[in-house]
């Protein structure tokens, strides 16, 4: 699961909708937040009681999954260009 942080809705998606992805047995989310440009990956604990964080990852940084082995996206080619 990928979830785009909105700026006005940052704690709804934290929260609410991080909720609603554990009920659903989601493994991993990632949270892709443009304004800091950086990526967290959270896994579902094995009693799938939450989430933790695995990783947060920026520029210069490459992010990958535990679900999709073998992948790994640079950090940076997930944003614009800053200007």
């Amino acid at each position: 699961m990928v979830e785009a942080l909105s700026p006005g809705n940052w704690r709804y998606d934290r929260k609410i909708k991080l909720s609603a992805y554990r009920d659903t047995g989601a493994p991993e989310v990632w949270l892709v937040d443009p304004l800091a440009r950086t990526v967290e990956v959270f896994v579902l604990v094995p009693d799938r009681s939450e989430y933790v964080l695995r990783e947060r990852r920026g520029k210069g940084e490459t992010v990958g999954s535990t679900v999709l082995l073998g992948l790994k996206l640079e950090v940076a080619r997930l944003f614009p260009p800053a200007e």
